[in-house]
Order: C-alpha cells, then structure tokens, then sequence
C-alpha cells in the first residue's frame, strides 16, 4: 500500500491565550517551513479572535474556523 502525503490535513485548536497563539505559531510555521506542507491542508479552529495571527494564516493560505470554546 502506497502512502499519499497529498492527502493528509493537519488541524489544531488554538484557545484565546498568547501562549497558545504562540504554540500554534511554532506548529503551523513548522509544518509548513520544514515539513513543506501547503498552508490549505492545515485547519485551526480558534475560539478567539485575534486580527495579527489571523493574518499569519491567510497570508499562509490557511483555513480557519472559529468555534465556541468549551470546558476550563
């Protein structure tokens, strides 16, 4: 069986805290820097807003989705 990187996402959720704004930063640049994937196969959902780091994404063809947080 032949294994299609092509077809893999990556998805994360980014809470509303600069510490996970920051993390999700090392994840996504990661991805796409060193592992060479294409910005539209990474999905963040957030549960905040944040104008800069949005910006980041879309500059980066990333999707994004925001969602209601839940728990603590």
């Amino acid at each position: 069986m032949q294994f299609n990187k092509q077809k893999l996402l990556y998805s994360c959720v980014i809470d509303n805290n600069p510490k996970f704004y920051w993390q999700g930063y090392i994840f996504i640049n990661s991805l796409i820097k060193l592992g060479k994937v294409d910005g539209d196969r990474i999905y963040v959902h957030m549960t905040g807003k944040n104008e800069e780091f949005e910006k980041y994404l879309v500059d980066n063809s990333v999707n994004i989705k925001h969602i209601e947080p839940w728990g603590d």
